[in-house]
């Protein structure tokens, strides 16, 4: 059986593919994501772009902080390494499907 990490991880990914299905965004696991050369990331989206899932129990507290502060986005960035943006959710899918073409 999976490790209890393992398995929320697996929850976390199989409701994000759920929450883009529900906007008809296809969406599908890695199959080994992580443990084979050649399977990048844990989701794919469109069949072209890779995401990378991560859950932390409290991890990332302060992420959830500074968007709390009603921004749409959240900027960071280690020295000499480029800019991460951080967004919500809904924010995400909201722009994939105007940039899909299907948004309004």
């Amino acid at each position: 059986m999976a490790s209890r990490s393992k398995q929320k991880g697996d929850r976390d990914e199989r409701g994000f593919i759920a929450r883009l299905a529900e906007r008809d965004v296809s969406a599908h696991r890695v199959p080994l994501s992580g443990a084979v050369e050649g399977y990048e990331g844990d989701v794919i989206i469109e069949d072209k772009y890779v995401v990378e899932c991560k859950v932390r129990a409290r991890g990332f507290q302060q992420i959830y902080g500074w968007l709390e502060k009603h921004v749409d986005f959240l900027t960071i960035r280690q020295d000499r390494a480029e800019r991460l943006v951080v967004m919500r959710e809904s924010m995400f899918i909201r722009m994939l499907l105007k940039f899909l073409g299907r948004g309004k």
